[in-house]
């Protein structure tokens, strides 16, 4: 995974928040653009709205570029609602 593919997922018209799946298994969800930084050294830094407090965000995690394996659309929990 290189910056410039990273940042095009970060910046596509209508966003849509992605997982960030690592070669060891760990998976990490952006929820908005805003919510990921790209350093100069090759890593991303992530982030998510803290729990009752809209206007902070808590560190979710932290990935090297080298390790991203896939991007994939967050997992959802379904439930049958049939009985």
């Amino acid at each position: 995974m290189t910056k410039n593919e990273l940042r095009k997922h970060l910046q596509a018209d209508g966003f849509k928040p992605f997982d960030i799946v690592t070669s060891g298994g760990s998976r990490y969800t952006v929820e908005h653009p805003d919510f990921a930084i790209i350093t100069g050294d090759g890593s991303i830094y992530i982030f998510k709205p803290s729990q009752g407090e809209p206007d902070n965000t808590e560190f979710v995690g932290i990935a090297s570029l080298l390790h991203i394996a896939s991007i994939e659309r967050p997992q959802q929990n379904t439930t049958d609602s049939a009985a």
